[in-house]
């Protein structure tokens, strides 16, 4: 009996196992069913609600006028002119279209491109309407004028701004007038304009410093002083008026220096606060104050403070050679000596490698035009003259000339370049398999669109993996060839495919992830480019370090020119291999996402793995005969879940297919576009390269007279340093005379004095 009881617990917890077993099956098939259920309704949805022309966002103009004025408050002009150029071409009937087309003129001002702004500030007062825009573009057009000596159609637009009633004048109209009629010298009128300016007026404090000025001008240096004193006496409300006051104490340290009040010019010079950008300045001109008071004493204070300051500014060598002669009229003959004595060493080796320059550029005629072509991009005046020297050149007329003609051709040649990256860029988005995601729309339904489809091929994974399980006892040899050979191919797809997101969320999370990776890779490339430029400037830092204590090296300047030639050289491949990593990583961040070409990739290997497992089900397809009854239930079963993914990826493909086309459709004017801009930039690098020629033969005249010119400044330094130690000899040769004078004197005082004492002895001895 106890025997008996014992089988029948066994077989009653045998049959107890089994029944779990099937039951989950049927409800993973159940679960399964609900699922696609799910899945197919929603396709559905997608693919009735999917129309092929979006809606245009009517608030999309405003909200990008929003982006370009913060790009603009923050400084990125080219940004901001670029987001409002691209309002003024896609949306021309919108109410934001008159503040971009403002924008753009203005952040194309703050680029110094005047000729284009003129254009843009000459469409924004086309509609006379008197509004707060169209004063502001006349105000503009006002500046570029005085800026580039072009006062066409100028008395136009003096004109409109009178039409204007005063109560709706913009509080900077009256200001501009006053300049524009200042700088073109009718300060009576000027003045006239400025009286007017009400003290409620934002620009009334820059108002009176211009009437201080035109006063000194002609000349009433009594009400100029009263002038800019009462500046200083009202309450800066902006950091403009705090410049404004700044500019106000140096005049007035003028002002007493001209007429001779040195005492209350120092005071007016030494107000001028250190955090102010007029600070050196006014220690400049309080130096001169002090010479011509002879206080030597606080004139060298005054230089010791500007290098002090700024070490290496263009004008401390004059300042040093200053300082010298000041040591000199304080009989500080000894530190007066070494001041000269290292000016001499210091600028006598740089005077004679710009004579050996100048030697090699007589010998050939084209020497500066080819010198300057190489380095019209990023041009340097160390291109021109020794790096030891071009630390201090002062910048002249004809050098700001040439070297702004420099900045703006090298400003073309890389605009040209980043708009050919661009356009590359560009194509490779709009032509490449991501191109659904350019448009943010269509870039939404692929991600739901995929989410359906990773979620599907889950399914199919799991009942694939039954569905061998089910048939591989039952497979022929030649049909178990088959299947290990689909198999080696179905694990290479699924290694690439390993961590597939199922759901929005984790689509979602998956592709922020992929950003901050993007972000990192450019932060690592931002620190190696620091790496870079720093070996550069430690580079150009040890060659000045071996021309200044050329006496003291042991290395000879041929020894050391090749080894920093090849280090330059290194540095050069560095940092293009690196601009071409960046470029990669940007071309990265675009493309990566699901909706970019790294999602349509993976997008292709679901495709293909799913067109495996149906090639691989026919096979199993074969084996269903030689199953047993329960065993066929089941597999019918199963094959019916996936006969149901089968159509809903076949939905989906078809969808993606639609999703597809609309972009393609939407592309074809972009890519009308992107041809025509090719062919413009192509045009543009041709004009550009005739420009670049005559630039380099201009350049190359004007880069000789200043090498001219710097080669005579350094030989006057030089010359001055050796009449300083000349001075200083004399001047201990004077002091030693001086003393010597003094105490010969004294000798003879001293016998005089012994003689008139014993004077009377001696009269006696005759006696």
């Amino acid at each position: 009996m106890r025997l008996r009881g014992g089988l029948f617990a066994i077989a009653a917890a045998g049959s107890m196992a089994l029944v779990p077993a099937g039951g989950a099956r049927a409800d993973d098939i159940d679960d399964a069913n609900r699922k696609l259920a799910d899945l197919d309704s929603r396709v559905r949805t997608m693919s009735s609600g999917f129309r092929d022309n979006v809606k245009p966002d009517p608030q999309q103009a405003d909200r990008r006028l929003v982006d370009a004025q913060r790009l603009f408050e923050f400084k990125s002009y080219s940004e901001a002119a670029t987001l409002a150029l691209d309002i003024i071409e896609k949306y021309p009937n919108s109410r934001a279209y008159d503040d971009a087309i403002l924008l753009l003129g203005e952040s194309l001002y703050q680029t110094k491109d005047y000729n284009s702004a003129h254009r843009y500030f000459e469409q924004a007062i086309k509609k006379n309407t008197g509004s707060r825009n169209e004063q502001r573009a006349l105000q503009r057009l006002i500046e570029i004028s005085l800026r580039t000596d072009n006062f066409d159609n100028i008395e136009d637009i003096l004109g409109r701004l009178d039409k204007i009633p005063p109560e709706n004048l913009d509080p900077s109209v009256p200001y501009v007038r006053g300049k524009y009629l200042f700088f073109r010298d009718k300060p009576d009128e000027a003045l006239a304009v400025f009286d007017r300016v009400p003290a409620s007026n934002t620009y009334y404090l820059q108002a009176r410093y211009f009437i201080a000025t035109i006063q000194v001008k002609k000349p009433d240096l009594a009400a100029a002083s009263t002038s800019f004193d009462s500046v200083l006496r009202m309450q800066p409300r902006t950091d403009d008026d705090k410049e404004i006051q700044d500019l106000a104490r140096m005049a007035i340290g003028r002002v007493y220096y001209e007429r001779g009040q040195f005492d209350k010019a120092k005071d007016a010079y030494a107000s001028v606060p250190r955090q102010s950008k007029y600070f050196p300045d006014a220690m400049y001109e309080s130096a001169w104050n002090a010479i011509k008071a002879k206080d030597f004493k606080g004139a060298y204070r005054a230089l010791d403070l500007m290098l002090l300051q700024a070490p290496d500014s263009p004008q401390a060598p004059e300042l040093r050679l200053l300082m010298g002669n000041l040591n000199l009229r304080l009989a500080n003959y000894f530190v007066a000596n070494g001041n000269f004595s290292e000016m001499r060493d210091q600028f006598e080796p740089i005077h004679k490698s710009l004579l050996d320059l100048q030697k090699r550029a007589a010998t050939d005629p084209k020497y500066f035009d080819s010198l300057i072509g190489k380095n019209l991009e990023k041009f340097d005046v160390a291109v021109i003259v020794p790096p030891a020297a071009a630390r201090w050149i002062k910048p002249d007329a004809e050098m700001a000339r040439m070297l702004g003609l420099f900045e703006e051709v090298g400003e073309l040649q890389r605009g040209i370049r980043d708009s050919e990256q661009l356009a590359e860029r560009i194509d490779r988005a709009v032509n490449g398999q991501g191109r659904v995601g350019v448009f943010p729309d269509l870039a939404a339904e692929r991600t739901r669109s995929t989410e359906v489809l990773n979620q599907t091929l889950d399914i199919r994974r799991r009942f694939s993996a039954r569905l061998r399980g089910l048939t591989a006892p039952q497979l022929a040899p030649d049909e178990k060839g088959q299947i290990e050979q689909i198999a080696g191919q179905r694990q290479r797809l699924e290694a690439q495919i390993h961590s597939l997101p199922l759901t929005g969320d984790a689509i979602k999370a998956r592709d922020r992830g992929v950003r901050v990776q993007v972000s990192g890779l450019d932060a690592q490339a931002s620190e190696l480019n620091v790496l870079i430029r720093s070996l550069e400037a430690e580079l150009v830092a040890i060659e000045q370090y071996f021309i200044l204590s050329g006496a003291d090296q042991k290395i000879r300047p041929e020894d050391l020119k090749q080894p920093v030639a090849d280090l330059r050289a290194e540095i050069t491949v560095a940092q293009t291999a690196l601009d071409k990593i960046r470029n990669e990583i940007d071309i990265a961040g675009q493309e990566a996402g699901t909706a970019g070409a790294a999602g349509a990739s993976e997008r292709t290997v679901v495709l293909e793995l799913g067109d495996l497992m149906k090639k691989e089900r026919e096979l199993f397809d074969r084996a269903r005969g030689r199953l047993s009854g329960g065993a066929q239930g089941e597999f019918d079963a199963v094959s019916n879940v996936l006969r149901r993914a089968d159509g809903i990826q076949t939905t989906l493909v078809e969808f993606d297919g639609r999703v597809e086309a609309v972009a393609d459709k939407r592309l074809v004017e972009i890519r009308e576009k992107l041809s025509t801009e090719k062919a413009n930039l192509q045009q543009a690098a041709g004009k550009l390269q005739g420009l670049m020629s005559e630039s380099q033969s201009v350049g190359g005249g004007l880069a000789q007279a200043m090498l001219s010119k710097v080669t005579d400044r350094f030989y006057d330094l030089v010359v001055q340093s050796d009449v300083g130690l000349i001075d200083v000899s004399w001047g201990l040769k004077d002091a030693k005379t001086g003393t010597l004078s003094k105490l010969i004197n004294q000798q003879k005082l001293e016998l005089k004095s012994v003689e008139d004492d014993f004077k009377s002895l001696l009269e006696e001895d005759k006696k």
